[in-house]
């Protein structure tokens, strides 16, 4: 369902994010997907008129950490369920599931005009 962003670890196995919230695995030795979180985010805009309507926030980026394999770290970027304001964090994965989240950035934002919203990133 809308899929925003994948990365690839060595062994073939995927992340997969998707933009009302979905964190997926896609696991290479049993070719199986699996959801490991779903984040809450916000998917609408409401105008100053009360007018609600689909927006393009949501779960908007994911990135691995470059040491990945050694600390587990994933990012995501993302809109915030209730406040007006995109998060950049940091989560672990362990045991299949997502742990321990850092907010790393908090970008405000607003939810009353539509449109254009995206949140990949890059290391350098």
């Amino acid at each position: 369902d809308e899929p925003m962003a994948f990365e690839v670890l060595p062994d073939g196995s995927a992340f997969i994010i998707e933009r009302k919230g979905a964190l997926k695995r896609y696991d290479a030795a049993t070719q199986t997907t699996d959801v490991v979180a779903t984040i809450p985010v916000n998917t609408k805009y409401t105008s100053t008129q009360g007018r609600v309507s689909e927006a393009e926030e949501g779960l908007m980026g994911l990135s691995l950490d470059p040491k990945f394999e050694q600390n587990h770290y994933l990012y995501l970027y993302y809109a915030h369920p209730t406040e007006k304001k995109h998060l950049l964090t940091r989560w672990e994965f362990r045991d299949n599931k997502i742990q321990n989240e850092k907010v790393m950035l908090e970008v405000e934002t607003q939810r009353e005009v539509c449109c254009h919203t995206g949140g990949g990133m890059v290391w350098d």
